[in-house]
């Protein structure tokens, strides 16, 4: 039977092979370098530090089966956070007070998580946005710097990046009421000035984030008008008068990947909250994330033509009646 190789060495190796640090494999996995430096160093990890490991690492995460190919041990010791998007073992409903109460709930840790994610995408992967009144971090010009080289990074290797919000004019829209019922003044939430205010907002920073990209391309090299087309291509958004996903506060994420471990693409549908301690970025469950992914899809389908090779790689499945959307006034 052949030795299995220890899986401190092929960590340590990995980690010079792909010109990281320690300290960013900690962070990639949710824990801090201290407490990660020594697990590596005694080759001893808490049980759910492993799958986390093999799936930024490349090489799967049925703990099983990585137990079988490494040696290693498995410590009693408290793990870091859940990762975001990752199960968490025990009932359904105690799942987001587990990752609250373990995890990081400062202003920032939400948006180091979307640029390490974004890091990892790969070709025909895509990442869609959905909010009302909370921004993305890239169209945020506090966080710009940190997500300008993965976005364009992202881009060259043809991952596309989808925003969908409340438009200007689609924020004008009244939601539609039965004919022999009177308009409650109170539930067009979209029409108030602060909405439209917010939707104004997302176009504007749109229109700076493909300028801001264009010019980075063309600074790599490309002529104005092929780093304009590239951005062009890469990047779908669009204002939409009614969604189900936009929330005052939230902002909702789906993540489209493929597994090259398993040979699949998977899906992840992620929510950030606004928690009394900060923003924080939390898995939804397996229905709402599923509504979520056809929705996206959907919209890809209905609004940009162009890009439905795009929208079926998201889901194969059609929509459920409940997602269908309201196009936008023209």
């Amino acid at each position: 039977m052949a030795r299995k190789s220890r899986l401190n060495a092929y960590i340590r190796e990995w980690i010079a092979q792909h010109n990281r640090t320690i300290a960013a494999l900690a962070q990639e996995v949710g824990s801090n370098e201290n407490s990660f430096g020594s697990w590596l160093a005694r080759n001893s990890y808490p049980r759910e530090l492993i799958p986390r490991l093999g799936e930024v690492m490349g090489i799967g995460t049925d703990f099983e089966l990585l137990s079988r190919q490494f040696d290693f041990q498995v410590n009693a010791k408290r793990g870091p956070a859940p990762r975001i998007g990752s199960a968490v073992e025990g009932d359904a409903e105690d799942a987001p007070v587990a990752i609250i109460r373990a995890g990081r709930a400062d202003a920032s840790s939400y948006q180091e998580q979307i640029r390490s994610r974004i890091a990892h995408l790969t070709p025909g992967d895509c990442l869609a946005w959905i909010g009302l009144d909370r921004l993305p971090p890239e169209l945020d010009v506090r966080y710009w710097p940190q997500m300008a080289a993965e976005l364009v990074q992202a881009m060259l290797r043809e991952v596309d990046f989808v925003y969908l919000h409340a438009g200007p004019l689609a924020t004008d829209r009244e939601a539609p009421s039965p004919p022999e019922a009177e308009p409650d003044e109170a539930s067009p939430v979209l029409r108030t000035s602060e909405f439209v205010r917010d939707g104004a907002d997302w176009t504007l920073r749109l229109k700076s984030l493909e300028e801001n990209l264009s010019e980075a391309f063309h600074d790599s090299g490309l002529k104005a008008d092929e780093a304009r087309a590239r951005v062009e291509g890469r990047m779908h958004a669009r204002g939409l008068g009614h969604c189900p996903f936009m929330t005052p506060g939230h902002l909702y994420v789906s993540i489209r990947r493929f597994n090259h471990a398993i040979g699949r693409y998977e899906h992840d549908g992620l929510c950030v909250f606004p928690a009394p301690e900060g923003a924080m970025l939390l898995p939804l469950a397996e229905r709402e994330a599923t509504r979520l992914q056809e929705f996206v899809a959907h919209v890809i389908d209905v609004e940009f033509p162009g890009a439905r090779a795009m929208a079926h790689r998201i889901s194969p499945r059609k929509p459920a009646p409940l997602l269908k959307i309201v196009p936008p006034i023209s």
